[in-house]
């Protein structure tokens, strides 16, 4: 019988510094240059009870693996378990003998499922075969969840049903690879060699946008855009970028573009995600908010994945939301100079 035991190692992630790194910014960076990554387990909850939101309890007992790994309220996620609990599994479909569990009340957000979910999933890849993987009831919705899953061989999906809660006599939860946005570094890269050889042709390397340089535009989300983003926009197609909004491609066709890019420029946001399909030695200019010491998720994610990172720090719109939600206006001549210094290869490193 399956028992808790330990899948990853504890580990030490060490952070590459910034190639433009000025010296008045290195706060902005310092808590992230290093950090330590705790030891994977594998769970087996017994008599375990999970909610459509995802909320897990075993017994009578909430377990704090389901909750996020950050500070938000819990009330958003307590709640609505708190009110399915008084509705028990009509029939024998609610019911699992074995099932496998890799998500937290955040993972249907593009960043997280890729760079906190599949990760689990990847480490607890001996656990796949035969048992059904467990998703929260609103994942039905998302168009990315197929084919990103086709890589680890499931094939067998089950969303608990709306305003219901399903039994697991077991459930196997594979806890967090790393804390949201570290990586553990090994298993991030591996996970790039999972995709790449999932969905792109070893000899066809030609890029489906026509272009090595990439910019990924935030133009149809509705924060954190580019304020001033036709006037950015034409000075990265004078430099031979191609714009491209990712919501216009099917999963496949992202992991293809990037996986063919050198080059790599986008604002803070899920479209830098993609860098994971990247290869090596590839560089990426993180456009972020001046005094933003909070958000380095895509900086720790270039350095995991030996990839070169560049950022240009740009002031906020004036906007009723808070800062971390406002546009940003990018300076053009300090963009120029900052796109100039990562394409000349000779000019950093």
């Amino acid at each position: 019988m399956l028992s808790d035991q330990r899948l990853l190692p504890a580990s030490v992630a060490r952070r590459q510094l910034p190639k433009n790194l000025r010296l008045g910014d290195l706060p902005l960076f310092q808590a992230e240059l290093e950090r330590h990554i705790p030891p994977t387990e594998l769970r087996i909850l017994r008599d375990a009870t999970v909610g459509p939101e995802g909320m897990i309890w075993e017994g009578p007992r909430l377990v704090r693996e389901s909750l996020p790994s950050y500070g938000r309220s819990l009330r958003r996620g307590v709640m609505p378990l708190a009110a399915t609990m008084k509705r028990r599994p009509q029939s024998n479909r609610d019911r699992y003998e074995e099932a496998l569990w890799i998500t937290d009340y955040w993972s249907n957000e593009y960043f997280h499922w890729i760079t906190d979910a599949l990760p689990r999933l990847l480490v607890a890849r001996d656990f796949v075969a035969g048992r059904d993987l467990l998703l929260p009831n609103r994942f039905q919705q998302l168009t990315f969840l197929e084919p990103s899953l086709r890589p680890f061989g499931v094939d067998r999906i089950a969303f608990i049903p709306r305003r219901q809660v399903v039994r697991c006599e077991r459930l196997l939860m594979p806890t967090s690879t790393a804390p949201t946005g570290n990586y553990n570094e090994s298993l991030i890269r591996e996970m790039r060699q999972l995709f790449v050889r999932q969905f792109v042709d070893s000899s066809n390397r030609d890029s489906p946008v026509g272009s090595n340089k990439v910019y990924i535009s935030r133009r149809r989300a509705s924060r954190r855009r580019i304020a001033n983003e036709d006037e950015i926009s034409g000075v990265l197609k004078e430099l031979g970028f191609a714009v491209v909004c990712m919501e216009d491609f099917a999963f496949e066709r992202q992991v293809r573009i990037l996986a063919c890019a050198k080059y790599l420029v986008s604002n803070h946001g899920a479209g830098l995600t993609n860098m994971l399909f990247m290869p090596p030695g590839g560089r990426v200019l993180e456009l972020r908010r001046v005094g933003d010491s909070h958000n380095n998720c895509f900086f720790a994610l270039a350095s995991a994945l030996d990839l070169e990172y560049f950022y240009q720090l740009c002031p906020s719109g004036r906007h009723r939301l808070n800062a971390r939600s406002r546009d940003l206006i990018v300076e053009v001549p300090a963009l120029r100079q900052t796109l100039t210094a990562m394409l000349d290869r000779k000019s950093v490193g």
